[in-house]
């Protein structure tokens, strides 16, 4: 029930939508601060508006007090913003919230595959007995132009896989995705745990010599520490292993993500805010306000943006058709089952899967089995 993309996302989504709103087919062009932060608001507190924003370390803001401001940033960022620009919070107070919100790391790393393609699944892959809770696609069965047309024609598939829990022991390495020192550590325990649910899987094989190569998210920043200014007592301690040789001239940690991620916590409902901050001119559009979709997904952000642009018109008293709101009505089959997971768990039983995981697990074998005996 997914939907893909039929190609990589910077091509067929970002870079298309980029250029439209550059252009001035359908409206006025819009002008892009590349790379340029937004520093601080500017707030007039007589006329309750935003009049402005400072970006970088620019000391003149680019000014407009007629217009519409939408902060489409994730929540650090927009806490950030917010630090340097206090006398919001005032006039805003379900923004005096938004520290309470948790982000935690989801980032993840590209498997390239040199002599052929394993599509593994014409979706999306969840392994459930992963430590680092990974997930993954295979993404050229649903490209229209393959990679291999990419410049490099030796190359036949590319997955794209997730590791939502850093701080969990791998099942392998037995540490955590986050105190990997270098970034092969990660490739290779990743490896290993799609390797342990796909090796049952009748018509899958990953064979770790068919990869061509990993490149791993560039917002993890791997530290260099330089043994010379490390006690030899704090290196050990932090890598639970004997100090490597003085040949090594530095080794590397991961030691800080530029992104990380909103993730919903019990009870942090009431600290998000809603599209609507109470400031005249100024909107959030970002998957941490309250939205029906209710998860940190490109959906929930597309969500908060339509309900942004409902609250923009609003404001302006536009006669234009407002965005729809959509939504999400579980299948009455569901509830049943749903009934039986909250009966088992209130009485501190194993959830239904601990018996049929085994069984699948016994299933996927028998069906490979009678599969290569016939190829046979």
């Amino acid at each position: 029930m997914d939907r893909i993309l039929n190609g990589p996302t910077s091509e067929v989504w970002i870079d298309p939508w980029v250029q439209y709103l550059k252009s001035d087919v359908g409206g006025p062009a819009v002008k892009f601060h590349c790379k340029t932060p937004v520093k601080s608001l500017v707030f007039d507190p007589a006329s309750d508006r935003i009049i402005g924003v400072i970006l970088g370390n620019s000391a003149a803001p680019v000014s407009d007090s007629e217009a519409f401001y939408v902060a489409a940033v994730p929540v650090e960022a927009m806490i950030d913003i917010l630090a340097n620009t206090p006398e919001i919070l005032e006039h805003s107070p379900s923004l005096k919230l938004l520290p309470k919100l948790q982000v935690s790391w989801m980032s993840g790393l590209v498997c390239y595959l040199r002599k052929r393609d394993v599509p593994m699944c014409p979706g999306h892959v969840v392994y459930l007995n992963s430590n680092w809770a990974l997930t993954s696609i295979s993404q050229n069965q649903f490209w229209e132009k393959k990679i291999d047309q990419y410049g490099k024609p030796d190359i036949k598939g590319v997955i794209s896989v997730i590791i939502s829990d850093w701080f969990e022991p791998g099942n392998h390495s037995g540490r955590p995705a986050c105190e990997a020192e270098h970034h092969a550590d990660v490739e290779r325990e990743t490896f290993l745990e799609i390797q342990d649910h796909i090796k049952a899987a009748a018509g899958v094989d990953l064979d770790e010599k068919n990869i061509a190569g990993w490149f791993v998210d560039p917002a993890l920043i791997f530290h260099k520490h330089l043994l010379g200014l490390m006690p030899a007592g704090e290196f050990v301690e932090r890598r639970k292993r004997p100090s490597p040789s003085s040949a090594d001239l530095n080794v590397v940690l991961v030691d800080k993500n530029k992104d990380p991620l909103f993730i919903n916590t019990v009870g942090s409902w009431p600290w998000r805010p809603t599209e609507r901050t109470g400031i005249a001119n100024l909107f959030l559009a970002s998957d941490y306000i309250k939205t029906n979709t209710d998860l940190a997904t490109m959906e929930g952000a597309n969500e908060a943006a339509r309900r942004a642009v409902n609250g923009v018109l609003d404001a302006a008293q536009s006669t234009c058709r407002r965005c729809e709101i959509f939504e999400f009505d579980e299948p009455a089959p569901l509830a049943p089952f749903k009934a039986i997971d909250k009966r088992l768990f209130d009485l501190g039983l194993p959830h239904p899967s601990t018996f049929g995981d085994p069984l699948a697990y016994l299933g996927a074998t028998a069906t490979r089995q009678r599969r290569e005996r016939g190829a046979r």
